[in-house]
């Protein structure tokens, strides 16, 4: 792509490898019940490199702690080694991440939350949202709207930001199974909402469930607004 780089202006074609589906990603968890390949699903957000580092032989539990309780495991930093391949100066974008999946989800909390000018921390939220990290969400029936969201696109950085990076040190002095044990197990059915979300939304496009529709669909995504009948704020998960 670049000017000075041996194969400058001999491409033919162009297009982004995305990562795989909960469907897809199932072929490389035969060894699995459909719930633990879900879960696995997740936190590795459908990437294949991950997914191949997942031990059939062993328990869904020991898997994660091997993957991200362990100072050798395969995604203990990831997360971190990618903002550093990608980006400058890491450490804001750390503390947006962080502030996403704890929670945060309009400009002005994720800005509270990091102590960034609201003007600072949208343009880090663009420079995230363009890698595929975070995702700017309105409602489904809006083109325009001033509800914005933002949630994290990737769920294995979900997955790291909730549980890992807040027992960095605890990992790192060996206690990363007890830690997973005492803190992790208890949420990961918490963690797996918006992650059965995504993978809901990706069963309405297997072609052998398209298909069969009695109308035809394009855009799917949540609501959320105020319902004048009953008075009070609603959401809805999956729409269309």
């Amino acid at each position: 792509m670049g000017y000075k780089s041996p194969l400058y202006g001999r491409r033919t074609v162009q297009f982004k490898i995305h990562p795989f589906t909960f469907f897809e990603s199932r072929e490389m968890l035969g060894g699995f019940e459909r719930e633990d390949q879900a879960l696995l699903y997740g936190v590795t957000a459908g990437i294949p490199e991950y997914l191949s580092r997942i031990n059939a032989r062993k328990k869904i539990e020991d898997n994660l702690i091997d993957l991200f309780f362990e100072e050798s495991g395969r995604l203990f930093e990831e997360p971190t080694n990618l903002l550093k391949q990608e980006l400058r100066e890491p450490a804001s974008y750390h503390s947006i991440i962080s502030a996403i999946a704890g929670g945060a989800s309009r400009l002005n909390e994720i800005a509270t939350k990091t102590g960034l000018e609201t003007s600072g921390c949208s343009s880090l939220l663009a420079g995230l949202i363009e890698l595929g990290i975070v995702r700017k969400e309105i409602p489904v029936t809006e083109v325009r709207s001033k509800k914005t969201l933002y949630r994290l696109e990737d769920s294995m950085f979900t997955f790291w930001y909730r549980f890992v990076r807040p027992n960095i040190s605890g990992i790192s002095r060996g206690i990363g199974a007890s830690i997973f044990e005492s803190q992790v197990r208890s949420q990961l059915n918490h963690f797996m909402g918006n992650v059965f979300e995504e993978i809901c939304r990706q069963y309405l496009f297997l072609p052998e469930i398209y298909e069969k529709a009695t109308f035809v669909y394009g855009n799917v995504g949540r609501w959320w607004g105020n319902n004048p009948k009953e008075k009070r704020q609603e959401e809805i998960d999956l729409m269309f």
